[in-house]
């Protein structure tokens, strides 16, 4: 009768232990990549419900294209009276009309206003706001 111990008998070959390696490691992956994937569909189902709050990017007006200031009227909603629209949108006008062309939303901040056109005109509310936080200032910038 032979003597069989049972360490010996429980024992996997080292190839089998290899190829059960190499599948958990597949499976982990494949587990891994799924994650990923549900990921990315949960941002880019986020991004296209947020599509309709943004509105059309018919609204966007290029700057660059802009003939006169008229299309920039809605998107004032800054000035809280209309007379303080009208007078931005007659600045903007005069800049556009000026060289260098506007190409980016930057080249609005270098429109101003001199400060004693604002302290005479009490219409215009937040110009006079942002005057007040500033009195030795000689001119008053449009968009801050």
């Amino acid at each position: 009768m032979r003597v069989i111990s049972p360490a010996a008998a429980t024992r996997v070959r080292p190839e089998v232990r290899r190829s059960r390696a190499v599948n958990l490691e597949f499976a982990g992956m494949i587990a891994a990549s799924a994650i990923v994937v549900f990921g990315l569909a949960l941002v880019f189902g986020g991004k296209l419900a947020r599509v309709a709050e943004d509105g059309p990017v018919a609204r966007l007006v290029q700057l660059a294209s802009l003939e006169d200031a008229q299309p920039l009227e809605p998107r004032l909603t800054m000035f809280p009276t209309v007379y303080e629209r009208q007078a931005a949108l007659k600045l903007i006008a005069q800049r556009i009309e000026r060289p260098p062309r506007l190409e980016h939303v930057g080249g609005l901040a270098s429109i101003t206003i001199p400060a004693e056109d604002v302290r005479a005109d009490k219409r215009l509310v937040l110009l006079n706001e942002r005057l007040a936080r500033r009195p030795q200032a000689t001119s008053v910038a449009l968009f801050t």
